[in-house]
């Protein structure tokens, strides 16, 4: 009887230790659009969601660098939500978009790349800050779903929604001016040229600048 039993609580210990914690739970954000938040963006149609934040970035630490070699037999999985309330499972790998010096410097800074286990042609990329979880996923099959913080400060709520349920404040304007000098391209030679490259993945060295206000509104 008591061999039974020990059985019985290891069976159950495994159990419970084997499931997969709920990263995401839909909510009702009613309450929360009667809050004073900075919100930055307000689609006209989307789904709230909780997050379990510290969970979610708990199981892409395990993730595999991109293009490093390594095993891709055992990719760890997250479950991702889109604006219908549906989940999807994706097979996640690390990439590596900043120097390796940079990201030894800023830790807390990921990016991800993950590929749908039903859909392979669902494309996910993703990563998470200081100022919370950011997805957006590609899709053939519909238009691209992009997943935001709720509002500034919020690392634990979250807007699903697709990208044409954005609205601008105002209509977008070029204010380049027009010069008779720029270069003028020859539409017919380069239609006769090849329009797919040497399919060879290239890795290149950026530097970027900004204004103090963008860098101010990401956060300095």
């Amino acid at each position: 009887m008591r061999i039974s039993l020990t059985i019985l609580c290891l069976f159950l210990t495994f159990a419970l230790t084997s499931q997969k914690a709920q990263l995401w739970n839909q909510v009702d954000d009613t309450a929360l659009r009667a809050q004073p938040f900075q919100r930055d963006i307000v689609p006209t149609t989307y789904a709230t969601f909780e997050l379990d934040f510290s969970t979610i970035k708990k199981e892409l630490a395990s993730a595999p660098k991109r293009f490093s070699g390594e095993s891709r037999t055992d990719l760890p999985t997250i479950e991702i939500p889109n604006p219908n309330g549906e989940v999807e499972v994706y097979e996640m790998m690390e990439t590596q978009v900043m120097h390796p010096d940079l990201a030894a410097k800023y830790p807390s800074i990921k990016s991800y790349i993950g590929k749908s286990t039903t859909n392979p042609r669902n494309v996910l990329h993703a990563g998470y800050s200081h100022k919370g979880f950011h997805g957006m996923i590609l899709s053939p099959s519909m238009s691209t779903v992009y997943i935001d913080v709720y509002a500034r400060g919020m690392v634990d709520t979250y807007l699903v929604y697709h990208r044409d349920a954005t609205v601008r404040d105002q209509a977008w304007s070029c204010d380049v001016e027009d010069t008779e000098s720029r270069v003028k391209v020859d539409l017919d030679a380069a239609s006769n040229q090849r329009l797919a490259g040497d399919c060879q993945f290239r890795i290149f060295d950026l530097a970027l600048a900004c204004t103090g206000e963008y860098a101010q509104f990401h956060g300095g």
